[in-house]
């Protein structure tokens, strides 16, 4: 499997596209070959079907995990904006205040938990 890490979110985003398209695309044609076969008996090649529906699958493990990285950098950025948003107010806030509120959202966290 192919490491999006290199990728810019602009360039993930498309590609989650491509593959939903995809998977829309090959989804339709192996329905459209089960309905042929249902309906007047005219079955599909065995060989198409099967690399159509191995061709699904990597799809959507691909799908997977570009959403899989997607999701790594919104914590990642979620993270770090929380940790920078601790240090500035450790810096603008005086002593007190600070830690009523660090206290205040500790006990947010242990109620959660």
């Amino acid at each position: 499997m192919e490491n999006y890490r290199d990728y810019t979110d602009e360039q993930l985003q498309e590609l989650q596209v491509v593959l939903l398209e995809d998977m829309a695309s090959i989804r339709y044609q192996l329905e459209e070959a089960k309905s042929k076969a249902a309906t007047g008996g005219d079955y599909s090649d065995a060989d198409w079907f099967r690399k159509a529906s191995y061709a699904l699958r990597m799809k959507g493990a691909q799908q997977q995990a570009v959403s899989i990285e997607v999701g790594r950098r919104k914590r990642l950025v979620q993270s770090t904006l929380e940790t920078w948003f601790v240090r500035v107010a450790r810096e603008i806030l005086d002593e007190d205040l600070f830690e009523e509120i660090m206290d205040g959202a500790k006990d947010k966290v242990q109620s959660n938990t």
